[in-house]
């Protein structure tokens, strides 16, 4: 099992948010949006980024669950 854990630089979120990319506008997107939802920096960065992702929508139907 031990094969299989990443360190943190070698993860998506690093690449986002990590400090080697401090200075590029993509990961200032990225921080600006986490501050907008209230996220402090020490509650995500240096840790990975685990999202769950719904598109449901009654609007458009290829959306909807089957």
């Amino acid at each position: 099992m031990g094969a299989d854990v990443k360190r943190p630089e070698e993860l998506r979120s690093f690449r986002w948010f990590g400090a080697e990319r401090t200075s590029g506008l993509r990961s200032f997107s990225h921080r600006s949006r986490m501050r907008q939802l209230g996220v402090e920096p020490e509650e995500h960065l240096g840790k990975p980024l685990i999202v769950i992702l719904n598109t449901w929508s009654e609007i458009n139907p290829c959306h909807m669950p089957q």
